[in-house]
């Protein structure tokens, strides 16, 4: 099973099945892949009934593409990192993981512009950091990140039990030999 096999696998753990929770924005979801981002990859307004009946390869190409790639999480050389920073990418968007990684990797010595983009110097500081502390910082930023959320809009309240478990349950991709 390759990287990103792995960490679709465990994101979609998380996101699950059909959803359209009239609190959540982002209407119609399936797989955690909103009617919005169904119908870019459809080329023509997705339907409720298609994100209902969306083919979980869709979801996973969308993912592939949309996420994996252009996080560069395939150049990232521990799986669990890159599984961490995909995940949250995934119920956060693609800005914030670059954001999170280069505050860490500064707080761990390195000197990154906190630009939230993922380019060689970042991957490199990502890369040298140790996986343990990375994920351990990770899930702790992802839970401020998902507090803030709800400090800004009330109304977001409804899903901070489960994001707060989302972001601690990245404390269980800590490698073995990292713990």
């Amino acid at each position: 099973m390759s990287n990103f096999d792995r960490a679709f696998e465990y994101t979609v753990g998380n996101e699950g099945g059909y959803t359209n929770d009239a609190a959540d924005a982002g209407g119609p979801t399936n797989w955690g892949i909103t009617q919005a981002d169904y119908s870019r990859f459809l080329g023509r307004h997705a339907s409720v009934q298609d994100v209902k009946n969306m083919p979980i390869d869709d979801a996973k190409k969308i993912y592939e593409a949309h996420y994996w790639k252009s996080l560069s999480l395939d150049q990232i050389s521990c799986d669990e990192v890159a599984m961490c920073m995909f995940d949250i990418g995934v119920v956060r968007g693609i800005g914030v993981p670059p954001k999170y990684a280069q505050q860490i990797c500064n707080h761990h010595g390195s000197h990154l512009t906190l630009d939230g983009h993922i380019g060689p110097l970042t991957l490199f500081a990502i890369n040298a950091c140790d996986p343990g502390a990375f994920i351990r910082d990770f899930s702790s930023l992802a839970e401020g990140g998902f507090r803030a959320i709800v400090a800004a809009r009330p109304s977001q309240g409804v899903f901070l039990k489960g994001w707060v478990r989302r972001a601690r349950r990245l404390l269980t991709l800590i490698p073995k030999s990292a713990a």
